[in-house]
Formats: structure tokens, C-alpha cells, sequence
């Protein structure tokens, strides 16, 4: 019985982790993404004028 469970468990989570990635190869192909300066604050400030802070905040919180 424990073994049905942690596969069901691991079938899960690789399912959230596939969904994941598509999510994020969505994001890329439609342009949603920007490469990292190295600098956390102008790529945040950048992404804020943009316009798209609000679009990400209100999908994940």
C-alpha cells in the first residue's frame, strides 16, 4: 500500500513539475521573459515600468 502511494505521489508532482514548465516555455515563446543583468533592482525597476509587475503579482499572490 505504501508503494501505491508514494507513485501516486511521485506521478503527481512530476505532473505539477511538467505543468510548470510548460507555463514557463509558454511565457518565453510569447516574450514574457528578460534576461538577468545581474542587477535585481534595475531588472525589477524595468519590469515595474513596463508594466507587467501588476499583470505577475496578481497571478501569483
Amino acid at each position: 500500500m505504501r508503494d501505491v502511494l508514494r507513485e501516486k505521489k511521485e506521478r503527481m508532482e512530476a505532473d505539477e513539475l511538467r505543468a510548470g514548465l510548460l507555463e514557463e516555455y509558454q511565457d518565453a515563446v510569447a516574450g514574457r521573459t528578460t534576461t538577468f543583468s545581474g542587477n535585481l533592482k534595475a531588472d525589477m525597476a524595468e519590469f515595474k515600468k513596463r508594466g507587467q509587475y501588476w499583470l505577475a503579482c496578481s497571478e501569483i499572490c
